[in-house]
C-alpha cells in the first residue's frame, strides 16, 4: 500500500510539473490534502481548502470545502461553502442532503428537516445506502428514538 500512495503522490508531483495551476489538479490534491488534514492532528486543513477553491467544478469544490468544515465542527464556514455550491448546483440531492446535515450536526434540527425531506424527493438519484442513512437522520432529526429509525431506514430500502 505504501508504494501505491507513493506512486500515487509521484503521479500527482508529475501533473503538477506540467501545470501547477490545473483546477482538477487543484480539486484532487485538495480533496486529498483535507483528507489529511481533518483525520491528522498536525496537518493544515487551511492548505487544504486554499488549494481546493481553486478547484473546479465550483460545486464539487465548494462541496468538498463544506465536507471538510462539517468534520472539522466549522459548521458556519460549512454552511457558507455549502450554499456556494448550490449556487452553482441548486437541484443537487447530495448537496441538499448535505447542507441537511450541517444544520442538524450544528443542532438546528428545525433548518435541517425540510431540507431531509427535499433530498428525498430525489431519492430515485441516488444509491439505496444513502437513501437509506438520510432516512435514519430525518427520523432523529423528527425526534424519534434510535432504533425506530433504524427500523423505518430498513423498511425504507426494503420497499425500493
Amino acid at each position: 500500500a505504501l508504494r501505491m500512495l507513493q506512486r500515487v503522490f509521484a503521479e500527482l508531483d508529475a501533473a503538477e510539473d506540467i501545470d501547477a495551476n490545473d483546477p482538477e489538479l487543484s480539486l484532487l490534491k485538495g480533496f486529498m490534502d483535507l483528507l489529511l488534514a481533518v483525520n491528522l492532528p498536525f496537518a493544515n486543513p487551511d492548505q487544504a481548502i486554499s488549494r481546493l477553491q481553486q478547484g473546479y467544478p465550483t460545486y464539487v469544490s465548494q462541496r468538498g470545502i463544506a465536507i471538510g468544515m462539517r468534520d472539522l465542527e466549522r459548521y458556519p464556514e460549512a454552511l457558507a461553502a455549502i450554499n456556494r455550491a448550490l449556487e452553482a448546483a441548486p437541484n443537487n440531492p447530495d448537496l441538499i442532503y448535505l447542507k441537511a446535515q450541517i444544520y442538524r450536526l450544528d443542532g438546528n434540527n428545525r433548518a435541517s428537516l425540510p431540507l431531509y425531506n427535499e433530498a428525498l424527493t430525489f431519492a430515485s438519484q441516488l444509491p439505496d445506502g444513502v437513501v437509506e442513512q438520510m432516512v435514519f437522520e430525518q427520523c432523529l432529526v423528527e425526534g424519534n428514538p434510535g432504533q425506530v429509525c433504524a427500523d423505518r431506514a430498513r423498511s425504507n430500502r426494503a420497499s425500493r
